[in-house]
């Protein structure tokens, strides 16, 4: 991805994936959370499982 296609997705979802600092922790900023989402999915970090198995395991899909 260029570097004026990234600024320009950057616009784009800014302010719907903006957050806050809490006590808990602090907020990470909206181009940084960009760019580790798509490294990890251009490296294949993220695989949703294709078929989930009911036999006691977690509704939700895995994240390897």
């Amino acid at each position: 991805m260029s570097y004026p296609s990234c600024g320009e997705l950057v616009a784009t979802v800014r302010d719907s994936i903006h957050s806050e600092d809490t006590n808990m922790r602090l907020q990470i900023p909206p181009e940084e959370a960009i760019a580790l989402t798509i490294r990890a999915r251009t490296k294949g970090r993220i695989h949703l499982e294709k078929s989930w198995s009911g036999s006691g395991s977690s509704s939700l899909p895995s994240i390897n």
